[in-house]
């Protein structure tokens, strides 16, 4: 099932219930001589009703004119049409928001780096995603996931004389940033598990 239907089949549910409520009884997916409604219901009283649901800007076959044509013909009292409108993708940017991160690795580095066989150096925030944006009075809050590419050095015993490995980390993070768009809290995790996979 794709999402137009999941979201068709959730309205059909919801009206279903209601009608159900008011003293209908209800058949789903109902054949009417032939012709098929998403929708008929049935007063005690005799009165019948279709609806058919359909999504927004999308064709609807058999057009509705011959759907409410049809329902006439055969002694339906009401035909409604509902329609659903699927949720438009909003996109969210915070100005600076890798560089924020970056800053926030570098500058606090969470555990899990502690983790890694060597000392880990943070070189680079991509593939930042935004999950939820909540701007309130004073501050706004981001939470989302992003990689971090990191630089591992084994120690060979000096300075910078080990070898290097780099490696990428999918992490997830909270953060609170003030008026300034400045970062006042933080809470990062990052998923070194592929990094001891055999």
């Amino acid at each position: 099932m794709n999402a137009i239907e999941y979201l068709e089949r959730a309205r059909v549910d919801e009206l279903a219930a209601e009608l159900a409520a008011q003293g209908f009884s209800v058949r789903r997916e109902a054949d009417l001589d032939g012709m098929r409604y998403d929708l008929l219901a049935e007063r005690p009283d005799g009165k019948r009703v279709v609806i058919e649901v359909m999504t927004h800007g999308r064709k609807h076959s058999p057009p509705l004119a011959q759907l409410r044509e049809w329902a006439a013909r055969h002694g339906i009292d009401d035909f409604r049409v509902s329609v659903v409108q699927p949720p438009r993708p909003i996109e969210a940017d915070v100005e600076g928001l890798e560089l924020k991160l970056w800053s926030v690795l570098n500058d606090d580095p969470p555990p899990e780096l502690d983790d890694l066989p060597g000392a880990a150096r943070v070189t680079e925030v991509h593939s930042v995603d935004v999950n939820r944006l909540t701007v309130l009075a004073g501050r706004v809050e981001v939470e989302g996931s992003a990689v971090v590419e990191v630089e591992i050095e084994h120690d060979g015993g000096g300075a910078r004389d080990g070898v290097t490995f780099g490696a990428d980390f999918p992490f997830e993070f909270e953060l609170t940033l003030g008026p300034d768009l400045a970062v006042v809290r933080a809470v990062v995790r990052v998923d070194i598990s592929s990094w001891f996979v055999d």
